[in-house]
């Protein structure tokens, strides 16, 4: 065997690393909407999908950036989702597909609700007031569950 393959394989046993299971195969939006997208356009996407199935065996279907009103605020929907996210995974669900999820926890826009509620929660680069931001969460484990 090839040189990489012989180091891959024996990482692979060094850190017990599952590769029983097959990788889960799914539909994202971020390909095809980035952060654009809606919730209109996540059923049609579904509907689509759900049609091809034996085509598109996929496993999950992923909601990803764009649905959130900023980053930081994962839990508030911005005007193209209309409903809750909870709607949404069941939309998914019902048709037979995991339901997924994109966000980025550790990192939140200067704009967002969590920012302007918690500054003391984002990391700066500096001690001094209005230092520019690094990310938020690392200094304050547990606190950036909020966006979760």
């Amino acid at each position: 065997r090839a040189p990489l393959e012989r180091y891959v394989a024996r990482v692979g046993r060094c850190n017990a690393a599952r590769t029983d299971k097959p990788v889960p195969t799914g539909w994202c939006s971020w390909y095809h909407f980035f952060n654009h997208v809606s919730e209109a356009a996540m059923i049609t996407n579904l509907a689509y999908l759900h049609s091809e199935r034996k085509a598109l065996p996929f496993k999950l279907v992923q909601l990803d950036d764009g649905y959130q009103t900023a980053w930081g605020d994962w839990s508030l929907l911005n005007e193209r989702f209309p409903d809750t996210l909870e709607f949404l995974a069941g939309e998914m669900a019902a048709k037979g597909y995991t339901p997924g999820l994109w966000m980025a926890p550790f990192a939140a826009d200067k704009h967002s609700q969590l920012a302007r509620e918690h500054p003391d929660w984002i990391l700066r680069k500096s001690e001094r007031a209005g230092a520019a931001p690094v990310n938020s969460g690392y200094t304050h484990p547990g606190k950036w569950f909020h966006c979760l």
